[in-house]
């Protein structure tokens, strides 16, 4: 599976020092689905393919950064940063 997740804002992924029991950080999730590989898209995809694919989903948008996990391929974990 891919899983897709809105990074929350830079200060509160390093707001403050991190505690014995961590700081609880919310990273909202947006998307899951089967590797686009099993959607038809025909061979193995690479990160930039998926990039593209993700980009044509109604909740991308270029000011906000993605988390994207693959628990299948961790070489495919990877963050769609901030268009500048």
């Amino acid at each position: 599976m891919i899983f897709v997740y809105i990074l929350p804002e830079e200060r509160e992924l390093s707001d403050g020092f991190c505690k014995p029991e961590g700081n609880p950080i919310t990273f909202q999730n947006v998307d899951w689905f089967n590797t686009p590989d099993e959607l038809g898209q025909g061979g193995p995809m690479t990160e930039d393919d998926l990039v593209e694919f993700i980009q044509g989903k109604n909740y991308y948008h270029p000011t906000l950064p993605f988390l994207v996990i693959d628990t299948f391929d961790c070489t495919r974990t990877f963050i769609i940063p901030v268009d500048d």
